[in-house]
């Protein structure tokens, strides 16, 4: 199950490096479904949702998630 939340994880990254966000939320959705409280997937949904597809309300959450499962992240400023 973790490599199979890995692979969808690294599949996610390479598909928003690619600017390919449909393909890159599957792929990120796939991860929570096996690990729902992975903060770095909330993270980088927050971040695809907030500074490509301009949906905030779906950014909030996901960046909502991210601070509640790792409030003392090194980024929390910048999240917040």
């Amino acid at each position: 199950m973790r490599e199979n939340a890995d692979m969808h994880y690294n599949l996610g990254t390479i598909f928003l490096q690619n600017k390919k966000f449909k393909e890159s939320i599957r792929e990120f959705e796939h991860v929570l479904e096996l690990r729902p409280n992975d903060p770095d997937t909330h993270y980088n949904l927050g971040v695809l949702y907030d500074d490509y597809l301009k949906d905030r309300e779906k950014a909030l959450y996901h960046y909502q998630k991210y601070m509640s499962i790792n409030p003392k992240a090194p980024d929390a400023k910048k999240v917040e």
